[in-house]
């Protein structure tokens, strides 16, 4: 027990006391990490050569550009504009020409459309008898004013008094009656 009594920490406190001789600066643990991060930038940085322009530098920069650089001696050949343009007149007079033959060679009238006055009778007739079916009266009734539907707009069908007759009796009253009205 006397061992285990030499071992403890309140022994070790008694003889020794609260300080162990042992110390940690203020604020140590809160900069460790930066001071560390210094050190080894520092470290990293400072075997690397840094570089260093030599002397007269700048005095002596400006003759070395200008010996590397070739100076062009070959006669510069100048064509005048209005050589090109001499150059091309043939060409342009000749596509003028076939422009106009082409143009010429065409043919751009227009053609007029259909009127009424082009359309027979009979190609009239057949088209009302192949779209009886869709036409509606009183969509007629809308397209047609009152004005547009005179007496003498129908003066040009001449019916015969037989041919009227052999219509109603071919048909009965109602069918008659019905397209009356």
């Amino acid at each position: 027990m006397n061992k285990e009594l030499k071992n403890s920490e309140k022994f070790i406190h008694q003889v020794v006391g609260k300080e162990t001789g042992f110390s940690v600066p203020q604020n140590y643990f809160e900069e460790i990490e930066d001071n560390f991060s210094t050190h080894l930038f520092e470290e990293k940085n400072s075997k690397k050569i840094t570089f260093e322009i030599p002397n007269n530098y700048f005095n002596t920069i400006e003759d070395k550009i200008l010996l590397k650089v070739v100076v062009n001696k070959k006669p510069i050949k100048v064509i005048s504009l209005k050589q090109r343009i001499l150059k091309r007149v043939p060409l342009i007079a000749a596509s003028v020409v076939i422009l106009f033959i082409g143009l010429n060679s065409f043919n751009f009238e227009v053609q007029a459309l259909p009127t009424f006055d082009v359309i027979s009778d009979v190609e009239m007739e057949n088209w009302l008898d192949h779209n009886a079916n869709n036409i509606n009266i009183e969509e007629l009734g809308i397209i047609f004013a009152e004005d547009d539907l005179l007496d003498i707009d129908f003066a040009f069908t001449e019916i015969e008094e037989i041919n009227i007759e052999r219509y109603i009796s071919n048909n009965d009253d109602l069918t008659t009656l019905n397209e009356l009205y």
